[in-house]
């Protein structure tokens, strides 16, 4: 195989990440856009010592689950890897991504949870990130990681969103005074906030929105994180009241707490006399102190730090055997201190809320080795169109 060559090839599975995966000659061949059990004719692009890249250039036979992607947008921006596929296959192959990634750490007595879908695979975001190109366009960045694809509207934003971006698009003053390469961020929270266009400046000014949850509504600072479908954020609410019900613990720890979404769900439950929250970014320190205000019937503290700095020093003798304690780490995941910390303090139920099944995978490894067992595993999906999803699991040792 060398660069620059066609081949016809017959995709096996899709990768995690969204390419599909062909093996001519035994080498592994990614190509992204294209579906298992297709014979698809392809351009190799690159040619690695243990894989090749390609590009698609034709379909000699098409997957029943191919559909024409309903963004005229797809094949320029690179946020819906998942658009040239139906809703149904689009879940399946997730569910299986997961389950792939989680393999080594599952045995017999690891329940895999039906994967959960949200009803609409559109106009579900309340947020999107675009940038400014300098010249009154906003837009996502490209598949050269530079330029940027002009946006009117996202098919996966909610309506309140594309209302917004195209008052500001149709205003050349407002649309204007964004810089070359600013981010601007749209966020839809609840009335009376509705939607709003919030650049990095927000990041340190006073203010919050209003998020509306199943145990009612929450403030979260502008720019600070939440989850970022309703539909899906329940779905992982439940999964943890479910665990809270099971194990009955006596407190509850929410490590990257946010503005303390899952403390907060645990104080509303009444099934845990104490929740701690842990988060670094002050703001949402302020807000989850406000959240957990709410619920005077349970001990609240919040702790503002790093949460892998916690689990490796105070966490160690706060967190007891008979505590939940629940990770919702960054896209990156743990670091191994924080694993270190979870697997040196006497909890025995973890949670772990992950958006990169990688990482996960990774830092279940570890888990493993000092004594945690996966025993639940959900896939999520978080991010309708995309080949992101979250990961919900639960892990127990003796």
């Amino acid at each position: 195989m060398i660069s620059g060559e066609t081949i016809t090839v017959r995709i096996e599975s899709i990768a995690f990440g969204g390419d599909g995966v062909a093996r001519p000659d035994s080498m592994v061949l990614f190509v992204p856009g294209t579906l298992p059990g297709e014979v698809v004719e392809v351009r190799v692009t690159q040619v690695k010592k243990n894989y090749a890249r390609a590009q698609l250039t034709g379909i000699v036979t098409a997957s029943p689950d191919r559909i024409e992607p309903e963004c005229p947008l797809y094949g320029k921006c690179v946020n819906c890897g998942m658009l040239h596929m139906n809703w149904a296959c689009e879940n399946k192959i997730k569910d299986a991504q997961m389950l792939e990634q989680l393999r080594r750490l599952c045995d017999e007595k690891t329940e895999h949870l039906p994967f959960f879908a949200p009803s609409n695979r559109f106009q579900s975001r309340n947020k999107i990130s675009l940038h400014s190109d300098g010249d009154g366009h906003l837009g996502y960045i490209g598949s050269d990681n530079r330029g940027v694809i002009p946006v009117r509207q996202c098919l996966l934003a909610l309506p309140q969103i594309n209302a917004l971006l195209a008052e500001i698009l149709d205003d050349p003053t407002r649309c204007g005074a964004f810089k070359r390469g600013q981010k601007v961020n749209f966020r839809c929270a609840n009335e009376p906030d509705g939607a709003r266009a919030l650049t990095y400046l927000d990041r340190t000014r006073s203010g919050t929105l209003q998020e509306k949850t199943p145990f009612g509504t929450m403030v979260v600072p502008k720019a600070g994180f939440f989850q970022v479908n309703s539909e899906a954020m329940e779905q992982l609410i439940q999964d943890v009241l479910a665990i809270l019900t099971q194990v009955r613990p006596r407190r509850f720890f929410d490590l990257y707490a946010g503005s303390g979404l899952f403390a907060a769900a645990a104080a509303a439950s009444g099934l845990v006399a104490e929740v701690t929250a842990v988060e670094s970014d002050e703001n949402s320190v302020r807000a989850a102190r406000a959240n957990l205000a709410r619920f005077e019937q349970v001990s609240a503290k919040v702790f503002a730090g790093d949460s892998a700095q916690y689990l490796a020093g105070r966490g160690r003798s706060d967190i007891g055997r008979d505590d939940l304690l629940l990770v919702d780490p960054p896209r990156t995941g743990l670091l191994p201190e924080a694993v270190a910390g979870i697997v040196g303090s006497r909890a025995k139920n973890l949670c772990c809320v992950s958006c990169n099944v990688s990482t996960l995978n990774r830092d279940g490894a570890m888990l493993a080795e000092g004594g945690f067992r996966l025993r639940k595993c959900r896939m999520v999906n978080m991010f309708p169109g995309t080949v992101q999803f979250e990961c919900f699991t639960f892990w127990s040792r003796e």
